[in-house]
């Protein structure tokens, strides 16, 4: 399914006429169970899509909160697998997008190839990497380009006109 559900969201959002609601959750903040609990009440609160934060060590493109968030997830079992287990969890219940919102470092540690694969058997529809500068993760692209998995770019609003066509290439 992945980028199809992305799709259909964002396809139906569009004739209503109206933006998403994206919710965001760092996984193991405040624990694995009450994470699943809280991301199933946001899409039962209408909630369209779903970021799910894997916790990293040093978040250097979040603010304050995200990086306390990620302290307390990783203290408490946080991590890109937990992530893909609590997202197997929510899937079981909800035909909601779900992004995985992660760093490189976690997926360098999982394996760029092997990532993709596991994130669509976990229910993932898509994956933000906040640091993947557009030279860098082919093995990752290309993985999730064969997994039907959404890669999301970001572009920052100090992004060059010229540069923001690298960015975005490959971009679902």
């Amino acid at each position: 399914m992945t980028t199809e559900r992305i799709d259909r969201c964002f396809a139906a959002l569009k004739e209503q006429g109206r933006p998403a609601l994206v919710a965001y959750l760092t996984i193991g903040d405040p624990d694995l169970d009450q994470c699943t609990q809280c991301a199933l009440a946001a899409l039962n609160s209408g909630v369209d899509l779903l970021e799910l934060g894997v916790p990293f060590s040093d978040p250097t493109a979040d603010g304050p909160v995200i990086a306390a968030a990620s302290y307390r997830a990783i203290q408490r079992g946080g991590s890109l697998p937990a992530a893909l287990g609590v997202a197997q969890r929510i899937r079981s219940q909800t035909n909601a997008p779900i992004v995985l919102f992660t760093y490189y470092n976690p997926v360098i540690a999982f394996g760029d190839e092997r990532l993709p694969q596991a994130a669509v058997g976990a229910g993932i529809d898509g994956i933000l990497v906040v640091d993947l500068p557009p030279e860098e993760g082919a093995l990752l692209r290309s993985a999730a380009q064969r997994a039907e998995l959404a890669v999301i770019p970001l572009v920052a609003p100090t992004t060059a006109v010229d540069r923001e066509a690298r960015v975005l290439q490959g971009a679902r």
